[in-house]
């Protein structure tokens, strides 16, 4: 009974030390944000979700803004823009709330909703724990006034539960990456099939709808394809490739795909998906 008891103890305590590692690494970040109040006039800042890498739930980049928010407003220097009310200024404004934010958007933000700032980060799941790296804006002047980075180690059970994939399913392409629109391709649907196995439906640039099949594998946000059939207007063809792979990138944010499916010529730089220029963006068809 008493070794029941010590383990549960220390569970506890393993727990604790996560959780109070996790909340220091977000009050340094807010501690050192906020001791740029006095590059503000009124102090006023507005935390956007954050993006996220190497989790598959993308509700993590809320939970971390949520954690981001409630350090800055702990510290006690800056006023914060409740979000709720945020999200209904961008909408009246138009503009996007996810957390994807470019520093020259957030400069333009802030300044169309009066705030002084805007604090954008990235957060990355790795082996050794959890990175996160955030950037505030002025938003008058669009001038960086800091970067901060820390890092905090994640639970077993946290990170057990990231490592697996939201990323299989029938995903339905909305936007195709400009690279790709200049070569007069069009991307419609990509289904990525637990078994290891993708299907790509495209428009090429002689108006043809082209169907690749083949095999993909996955490294963290890194995925290979290995094209292995392809068709033309339903029709079978005689391509084949069985070994060579193409390299792409793929992530999950705010319930979107955002993906590449080849880098520049054959064994090429793999293109990063986060690259606006570079990203195909798709929904999942339910």
């Amino acid at each position: 009974m008493k070794k029941i008891i010590s383990v549960i103890i220390l569970m506890f305590a393993a727990t604790m030390l996560n959780a109070q590692n996790e909340d220091a690494a977000f009050r340094e970040i807010a501690g050192k944000v906020s001791s740029f109040r006095n590059k503000m006039k009124n102090g006023t800042i507005a935390v956007f979700p954050f993006e996220t890498h190497g989790f598959s739930d993308s509700a993590y980049g809320t939970y971390a803004a949520d954690k981001m928010s409630a350090a800055i407003s702990a510290a006690g220097k800056l006023k914060l823009v409740d979000r709720d009310n945020l999200g209904s200024l961008m909408k009246e404004k138009e503009l996007s709330m996810s957390g994807i934010i470019e520093q020259d958007e957030a400069a333009r933000i802030g300044t169309l909703l009066s705030i002084d700032s805007i604090l954008i980060g990235r957060i990355y799941r790795t082996d050794d724990g959890t990175d996160i790296m955030v950037k505030l804006v002025d938003s008058k002047s669009g001038e960086v006034l800091t970067l901060v980075s820390a890092k905090y180690k994640d639970s077993r059970k946290i990170i057990d539960k990231k490592k697996g994939t939201d990323f299989e399913g029938v995903w339905k392409v909305t936007t195709t990456a400009p690279y790709l629109v200049e070569q007069g391709m069009k991307y419609e649907k990509l289904v990525l099939e637990p078994a290891g196995t993708f299907t790509l439906h495209l428009i090429n640039n002689a108006d043809r709808v082209v169907e690749i099949q083949g095999a993909y594998r996955l490294t963290g946000n890194n995925i290979d394809y290995r094209p292995q059939r392809m068709f033309f207007d339903g029709e079978a063809t005689s391509f084949t490739r069985r070994s060579d792979w193409m390299k792409g990138t793929i992530y999950l944010m705010n319930g979107k795909l955002y993906f590449n499916y080849t880098g520049k010529g054959k064994g090429g730089e793999r293109y990063d998906a986060m690259n606006s220029e570079f990203r195909c963006v798709a929904e999942r068809v339910e």
